[in-house]
């Protein structure tokens, strides 16, 4: 199931200290599609700061390797779909939450 929110990210190449804020296109407990400026290559690991209300506060930190990249040329933007790696126990929760809100509101 992939939900359709109005999120934010904060991202990064892992190892980089250049933060990019990224508007969330969709959002799963395994996955994430957003878009960027930053240049980032099929195969990286990103760290992601996803600011949701469901955290309560609290930053919800995820690393995820990038499955896909479709450049937008006219943009500049890059699209960009991830998969989390082992995202904790909390993070889950939370990702479950927005999961079964969207499910919820579809009832």
């Amino acid at each position: 199931l992939r939900v359709t929110k109005q999120f934010v990210v904060h991202c990064r190449l892992k190892g980089t200290e250049r933060v990019d804020s990224s508007p969330v296109k969709d959002i799963s407990r395994s996955g994430i599609c957003f878009n960027t400026s930053l240049v980032l290559e099929r195969n990286s690991n990103v760290i992601i700061d996803l600011m949701t209300p469901y955290a309560e506060g609290k930053k919800v930190l995820l690393e995820a390797v990038v499955v896909a990249v479709k450049e937008m040329p006219i943009t500049k933007i890059h699209q960009i779909r991830a998969k989390f790696i082992n995202p904790d126990k909390e993070a889950l929760r939370i990702l479950s939450l927005i999961e079964n809100f969207n499910q919820d509101r579809a009832r």
